[in-house]
């Protein structure tokens, strides 16, 4: 075949037509990228796809910038504007699946709507919207929309579409209120639908305290011995809230579960440590409270009691020690450069972190130093 001489790797069908047209590999056709073997050989260029029409095997007119964002690969081919054959996803969520479509997209769809992919051709019909694929999902949404409204009527406008899913299979709204979403994602409401309550505009946080247990192996006549933690003022949110959603976190949500899945205990490793943990204590505080008589009391009972905020502000501490030694090393690795090389005689980037470390006073005070002439010891002769 003429193109016997290229990557043995698949060739898309446009490449094909075009070797047949004579162009070669390094001759790269009007309208075309640049030769890549992983795509087959030539690929549209970004002008050209978009001025493109494609149509569905059902008669809907695809603009080809649809296809600019990358194709599928599925059951040993390519589907892509190159071999006439890119797919879309149907709009017709509520229809059996199409007996129209490619032998090789039936009998597979993917997600809760049970979604179906279309393989389009190429077209010579002029694109309009209202023959489009554009069109016919807009619809569905505005079908949604007018179905919204009756789903709110119906739970007299205790609604909120941040907790709302829409199914456009069965064309159904449905709500799964989870106060987690309007602490993470942020509420601006003054009033909130769901709780049908004022937002509060007062901010706190959800604080609980942390029980580990567990045992320590004794030695030779030392008996095992059961070790108990308690970490207090542990922060569950990363910023302050609405008191009101923090209300609704403890209320409706369950906090014990989502704090296990954050900190990952249910993972192998973590079963595998011999330590349990338990939460408690969980409350809504605009501040961090202590308790200090509780906190004796722990301590009387054998419990090693630490507090969260003291361990961050360690943490913060031991960081920033640690960024002024590296800070100082970094200085003082500049300050022998330039006693032994001279400001001048540094690399360029050398003198862009002297500038930005040492500063010109600095780098002014070692030059003077440098220059400086070298002392010369007398020696006093008593003869």
């Amino acid at each position: 075949m003429i193109y016997d001489e290229y990557e043995p790797s698949e060739l898309n069908r446009i490449t094909e037509q075009l070797l047949k047209q004579g162009y070669s590999k390094g001759q790269t056709p009007p309208g075309m990228k640049d030769w890549h073997f992983f795509y087959g050989g030539w690929t549209y260029s970004r002008d050209t796809l978009q001025d493109m029409t494609f149509e569905t095997p059902c008669g809907l007119l695809v603009e080809g910038s649809r296809f600019l964002t990358g194709s599928m690969s599925f059951m040993g081919v390519n589907w892509m504007p190159e071999n006439d054959n890119p797919t879309v996803t149907c709009p017709y969520f509520d229809r059996p699946e199409c007996g129209l479509v490619h032998e090789l997209l039936r009998g597979h769809t993917t997600g809760k709507e049970q979604l179906h992919f279309c393989n389009c051709h190429l077209s010579d019909r002029v694109y309009s919207y209202a023959d489009s694929l554009d069109k016919a999902h807009d619809d569905v949404w505005k079908e949604a929309e007018i179905l919204w409204q009756r789903f709110s009527d119906a739970r007299h406008g205790r609604v909120c579409k941040q907790h709302a899913a829409y199914n456009r299979a069965t064309k159904q709204w449905s709500i799964h209120y989870d106060p987690f979403v309007c602490a993470l994602d942020g509420c601006f409401r003054e009033h909130c639908p769901i709780l049908d309550a004022g937002i509060s505009t007062r901010k706190a946080n959800i604080y609980y305290d942390l029980k580990t247990t567990w045992t320590l192996k004794g030695e030779g006549m030392l008996p095992d011995e059961e070790k108990v933690r308690v970490e207090k003022g542990i922060k569950l949110l990363d910023r302050p809230v609405s008191e009101t959603i923090c209300g609704a976190i403890l209320k409706y949500a369950n906090v014990a579960e989502h704090i296990r899945f954050r900190k990952g205990w249910n993972s192998l490793k973590s079963r595998l440590s011999g330590k349990t943990h338990k939460v408690i204590n969980v409350r809504v505080e605009r501040r961090e409270h202590r308790d200090l008589q509780q906190d004796l009391r722990d301590i009387a009972a054998g419990i090693d009691v630490v507090h969260a905020s003291d361990e961050a502000a360690a943490a913060r501490a031991q960081k920033s020690e640690r960024r002024k030694k590296a800070a100082a090393s970094r200085a003082a690795k500049l300050e022998r450069l330039v006693c032994e090389k001279g400001y001048d005689n540094l690399e360029t980037i050398e003198r862009i972190r002297a500038d930005r470390v040492l500063g010109a006073g600095r780098i002014r005070e070692l030059e003077k130093e440098r220059r400086k002439p070298p002392s010369v010891e007398t020696q006093v002769s008593f003869l």
